[in-house]
Order: structure tokens, then sequence, then C-alpha cells
């Protein structure tokens, strides 16, 4: 495999496993990182003294946030590629401020917003 020129392209993949499996893990990927909206958990990076750094918020896949225990084991892996991380349901009141926390704060959203602002003003310069 040749290495990745494009610095703006993430590229995972998984290892003998089926094709099925394939699809599903590409799923999960494509839906941490899409912008957030209304997840039923979310993931923030926690620096220094367990400090949240919004800007590292994402989206936990809701094929593993349908149950604690899978959450909490997909953290452990978590914690093993991107440090640690907190993990918080979002359907109390202090997942809510969580969530709306990530939502104003996440590098996802902040960059899904200005490439939406960028394509809305290059369309209406063509016209």
């Amino acid at each position: 495999m040749e290495p990745m020129k494009d610095t703006k392209i993430l590229r995972v993949y998984l290892d003998n496993c089926s094709h099925s499996e394939q699809i599903e893990f590409q799923k999960a990927v494509a839906e941490m990182y899409t912008p957030i909206d209304t997840p039923r958990y979310i993931m923030v990076r926690a620096g220094w003294f367990n400090r949240l750094l919004w800007k590292w918020s994402f989206t936990c896949p809701s094929i593993i946030g349908k149950t604690d225990i899978s959450v909490k084991v997909f953290a452990k892996h978590m914690r093993m590629s991107m440090g640690p991380m907190k993990f918080q349901y979002t359907r109390r009141e202090l997942g809510r401020k969580y969530l709306m926390l990530a939502q104003n704060y996440s590098y996802v959203n902040v960059r899904g917003l200005s490439s939406e602002k960028r394509l809305h003003l290059l369309k209406r310069d063509r016209t």
C-alpha cells in the first residue's frame, strides 16, 4: 500500500472479518465523524486534570451505543488509541448540557458548518 498524500482523508479498515462486518464497521466510523445531532451517547476527550476538551467530541456510533455495557467496552478500547475519553448519556439533564457544548464547539460540527457555508456561497456566486 502506498502512503497517503492527502492529509484530509481518514483511512481505517478491519482484517479477518466478513463483508457484512466490514460494512457495519464503515457505517459506525462514518457515523462517528458526522456532525453531532441527537446521539444517545457522546464522547469527549479529557485533557489534563480531566478537563473536557470540547473540540474533540464525537458521536458514539448507534450500533455501539445501544447498551451501557457495550459503551464501556468501546470506551476501554478508545482509551488505548485516543487517550482518556468521557462518555455521556444524552437523555438526561447533564447529558443535554454536554450535548449542547459538543454541538457548539466540536471540530466535526464547526468544520461541517463552515463547509456548508462555503458551498452556499459558491452556489450563490454562480447564479
